[in-house]
């Protein structure tokens, strides 16, 4: 979903700014607004096609594994907040 690219970007940007030694709560706020962002596409009536199963599946995994790499243990902190 093309929709969804600059989002992503904007999440591993701002992981990257973050100073190393960041806080769980510093790290987890990137993905609260990823997460807000993409339920802002869901939302979105201009946006043709929303968020389907196999992206929403696709999405889920790929921020699983981004917070895993930000030393983030719990991922629901943040995908419990989505709305697709």
């Amino acid at each position: 979903m093309a929709a969804a690219k600059p989002i992503f970007s904007k999440l591993l940007k701002g992981l990257i700014a973050l100073p190393i030694d960041a806080g769980e709560d510093e790290r987890l706020k990137p993905f609260h607004v990823c997460i807000h962002d993409l339920n802002c596409i869901e939302d979105n009536e201009e946006v043709e096609n929303c968020i389907d199963t196999e992206e929403r599946e696709f999405f889920c995994e790929l921020l699983k594994e981004i917070a895993s790499l930000a030393g983030l243990v719990n991922s629901d902190k943040f995908l419990c907040k989505r709305e697709w």
